[in-house]
């Protein structure tokens, strides 16, 4: 076997900041990562603007995590395939209060590291304190026609602008993706100049247990369908492997429900997976009526693409920079204390795969939070090894299907010029000149809307809550109850749903 000090299962933006935090103190420590992806196909996928297309392609799939085109499969995780790394925002008030629900006190410090990795980003080097060389895209990239009247239609639906610089997530602003000169941040700088051992192609297929303490890492090829196992002598582990990743690899383990594992449960841990958050989301595309404003991948676009791609490949500056521009956090209804839904805008008409012909803009309507659970479930075969599935309702509650419907009103009124909600800049609504129209032919009847989110909704993508603190992570160590050496270091341990 091979020894390490700590290994690290997945090399994505939590893995790399988990390996290099102990290097910088002592860069003689002996660390290993374990990736099954591979080293991200470079060129344009390096692009913002393709990121929604990557499972849609032989070449690009492979990139694309089981679970979840947002989870990357590939060396530096999702950071390495998205648009980002992308800062989400959230309420204050709701990490507050896991922290003192759950006896947490650094998700108290949440706007202010926020706020920090706000300034790092600003000062885009590391000369002011930053990991990572990040920044904003540039307004060159952001200004664009529609963009122009989404902000007006936002203002005329009374909601205010936000800095993009706090943590507040009541109003409309940019978005915050986080580049460098237009390109994707690589997570795998944090580490690069460090001595770290990093297996890739490489997955972690369970852990091997021994008195309540994980004694090695069992491994085999990514693509291999055998456990051929190769075991990596480990004193401690840091699970990295995100909000499916991990909680998997518990329960492939042995680790998890015991009515579940049956015979294959070496240890009970009745709540894990058990309890998965992942908000619903749904996208409404618009056409227009206007040619040549938009990034939407269609014949007429064609000169103005490739101009974008030579601006792009020049200094990683123009339309191809950034993918989604603006987003708004919207009400429902005025009874509601916060914002429920999440209303981001990508200026290219996109209903799930290119289109030749369509030209437009799409807005994603994605919830703030989710009555919904989810599971993981393992699955027993013949032999003693054990796959997970995750199973998710996103409506199958009436609460999510009312707020999914309350965020498709607001997409209609912003952007519609058909909307009949009378706007207080005047009677002449924003999109208007553009002839811009919701495209599902679902949405001029109300009565129909449900049965078209119903068909439509799929997941955020953002999955986490799996191994939650308090019921299976310790809140003060982050470490595995009923197991000594096992570190939870991602999304999975976050208990409830956040904003």
């Amino acid at each position: 076997g091979i020894n390490a000090e700590t290994w690290i299962i997945g090399s994505g933006l939590t893995g790399c900041v988990a390996a290099s935090r102990p290097l910088r103190k002592k860069p003689t420590t002996k660390i290993a990562i374990i990736e099954e992806g591979t080293s991200p196909v470079n060129g344009l996928t390096s692009a913002p603007f393709f990121a929604p297309y990557l499972p849609l392609f032989p070449w690009t799939k492979r990139m694309c995590s089981t679970y979840s085109r947002n989870h990357g499969s590939v060396i530096g995780g999702s950071c390495a395939i998205a648009e980002g790394p992308f800062i989400v925002k959230g309420l204050k008030e709701e990490y507050d209060s896991v922290a003192d629900t759950f006896g947490c006190p650094k998700f108290k410090l949440y706007e202010h590291y926020f706020e920090t990795i706000l300034s790092y980003a600003e000062g885009a080097s590391k000369s002011k304190g930053g990991t990572l060389p990040v920044s904003f895209p540039t307004l060159r990239q952001l200004n664009s026609d529609i963009n122009a009247r989404f902000q007006q239609s936002c203002i005329a639906g009374g909601l205010r602008p936000i800095s993009s610089t706090s943590a507040d997530c009541d109003g409309f602003g940019p978005t915050q993706a986080l580049l460098i000169n237009g390109r994707r941040c690589r997570p795998t700088d944090l580490i690069s100049q460090y001595n770290i051992d990093l297996f890739a192609g490489t997955s972690a297929a369970s852990l091997i247990l021994k008195d309540r303490r994980v004694e090695g890492v069992s491994v085999m090829p990514s693509h291999s369908k055998k456990a051929g196992a190769v075991a990596l002598s480990a004193s401690e582990v840091v699970l990295c492997g995100g909000g499916i990743g991990s909680p998997a690899l518990l329960l492939r383990s042995g680790l998890g429900p015991a009515e579940h594992l049956k015979g294959n449960c070496k240890i009970d841990i009745p709540e894990l997976g058990q309890s998965v958050i992942e908000a619903p989301q749904i996208s409404i595309p618009f056409r227009v009526g206007t040619r040549n404003i938009s990034k939407s991948v269609n014949l007429a676009n064609v000169q103005p693409l490739y101009r974008s791609y030579k601006s792009y490949v020049e200094d990683g500056s123009g339309p191809l920079a950034s993918f989604a521009e603006w987003q708004a956090f919207v009400r429902g209804s005025d009874d509601r204390s916060a914002p429920n839904c999440r209303l981001t805008l990508s200026t290219a008409y996109t209903n799930g795969l290119p289109t030749i012909s369509e030209e437009g803009f799409t807005v994603n309507i994605a919830l703030t939070g989710t009555h919904e659970r989810g599971k993981l479930l393992p699955i027993m075969g013949s032999s003693t090894e054990t796959e997970v599935q995750y199973q998710y309702s996103y409506c199958g509650t009436e609460a999510n299907l009312q707020s999914l419907d309350e965020g498709v009103l607001w997409s209609t009124m912003l952007c519609d010029c058909s909307s009949n909600v009378k706007y207080s800049i005047g009677d002449e609504h924003p999109f208007k000149n553009l002839q811009a129209a919701a495209a599902p032919p679902h949405l001029a009847a109300p009565e129909t809307t449900k049965e078209y989110i119903k068909a439509m909704v799929t997941g955020s993508g953002d999955v986490y809550g799996a191994c939650p603190l308090g019921s299976v992570t310790d809140s003060n160590t982050m470490r595995l109850k009923g197991v000594s050496n096992v570190i939870i270091g991602d999304v999975s341990v976050i208990p409830r749903p956040m904003a």
